[in-house]
């Protein structure tokens, strides 16, 4: 009977067939629409009694099949898709019997590849919840194809060419638990997570970038805060490596010593003070122009919170003199800090009296661990979005997909 194209009970094949590219060894048999459920499954069969080893890929004839198997396809129109088939076994002369591969999935998964490749895509974009839900689909399993995908990228991630690390810490959920992220500061990729913050983090990415082509030797440069952990770690597995103390986490030292002194004074002085937080915190360049009147008239009055704040300025200038000065200047602020009398201020510049070199170090080189502040960023959000992860070992993930820059060859159909 030849074909009618206005009988609605047949169905053309061929656009089906193009769309999932099938190679000549597999061709649809039939389909199935549940426009209630709006579900479409496409049943497909191997074309012939001879299909290729997975090994050589010469023919061989089929020995027997395994029952049906099911795999999510991504959607067609509004219908959520699935492919069918049974997948046989050949019986190669030369390498006994094994189970063909097919061209749609890879082994064992249960989504077909152009599924992954559109889930991974979105999860780089929106929390694995959101787009769990968005496709139908369970947000464990999509954590399960991301750890795949992320942990065969890894497999095959050279380090050889690594000279200068930033580290630092994020929460990976409440009651301090924490991740340590190691980025590379020319590639500015993330290059490696591991639980805890700890010295022995430093170790556990020592043996990683022996594992991967890099030598702990080689690192020129480690940019991190001033935790005492990671300068132990890297003096101990890092020893020709500068320890270059952010500008950031310098700044924001002396700005939770300023907003200190604003607190204590503002019992003194409520009227002037309240509801000034903002103007002392930010930087001036960020205020608009009735702000930065206000704060000069605040700067007029004799208050320890405008000192503090110059003191603040001062610093900041720190960073931007020539390197022949930095040192010469830091020496001067540090005398103007300790005869402030601004307790706050002073223990700022004790802190940064017992962290010198590293803090040098930094401003000469102009490191900072800017990169490492974004994707901080961005893994809290997408974890406060999806309210948490299932472990921290989901949550690196994650962050590996977000910040890796990794190859993990993202699965598509290409079409000849």
């Amino acid at each position: 009977m030849k074909n009618n194209p206005q009988d609605p009970r047949l169905v053309n094949k061929e656009p089906f067939t193009l769309a999932l590219d099938l190679p000549p060894e597999w061709h649809m048999v039939r389909t199935e629409i549940n426009k209630k459920e709006l579900r479409l499954d496409v049943f497909l069969a191997p074309t012939s009694d001879r299909l290729p080893c997975p090994e050589c890929l010469q023919l061989a004839p089929r020995y027997d099949s395994n029952k049906e198997r099911e795999w999510r396809h991504i959607p067609f129109w509004q219908y959520h898709t699935y492919i069918h088939a049974s997948l046989p076994r050949v019986k190669c002369p030369e390498h006994g019997v094994l189970q063909v591969a097919i061209p749609w999935a890879r082994p064992k998964a249960t989504f077909t590849l152009l599924f992954e490749g559109i889930a991974l895509s979105l999860i780089k974009e929106m929390p694995v919840l959101s787009v769990a839900r968005h496709l139908g689909v369970t947000d464990h399993r999509l954590h399960r194809m991301v750890g795949y995908y992320m942990s065969q990228a890894r497999k095959g991630l050279s380090l050889s060419t690594v000279r200068r690390v930033g580290i630092d810490e994020t929460a990976s959920r409440r009651g301090h638990h924490y991740v340590s992220i190691f980025v590379d500061l020319d590639s500015r990729n993330v290059i490696y997570c591991t639980t805890g913050r700890s010295h022995e983090t430093l170790g556990l990415f020592a043996e990683e970038l022996k594992r991967c082509g890099g030598d702990p030797a080689n690192i020129t440069e480690i940019s991190i805060d001033m935790s005492n952990a990671y300068i132990k770690g890297a003096e101990m597995f890092f020893p020709n490596a500068a320890v270059a103390f952010d500008k950031f986490h310098v700044m924001q030292m002396m700005n939770k010593a300023v907003d200190e002194v604003r607190r204590d004074e503002s019992s003194e002085h409520k009227e002037l003070l309240a509801k000034t937080r903002f103007l002392w915190l930010k930087n001036r360049v960020d205020l608009h122009t009735q702000q930065k009147q206000v704060l000069d008239n605040l700067l007029k009055h004799p208050l320890k919170t405008g000192r503090a704040y110059m003191l603040k300025v001062s610093l900041q200038q720190f960073y931007r003199q020539p390197k022949v000065m930095l040192e010469p200047y830091l020496k001067k602020w540090y005398f103007w800090a300790t005869h402030c009398r601004i307790i706050p201020v002073i223990d700022v510049a004790a802190t940064i009296k017992n962290h010198w070199k590293g803090i040098i170090n930094a401003a000469t080189t102009g490191t900072t661990n800017g990169i490492l502040e974004g994707y901080n960023s961005l893994v809290q959000a997408a974890k406060a979005k999806a309210r948490g992860y299932r472990n921290a070992q989901s949550f690196i993930n994650v962050i590996y997909l977000i910040g890796g820059g990794l190859d993990f060859l993202r699965p598509t159909h290409s079409v000849e």
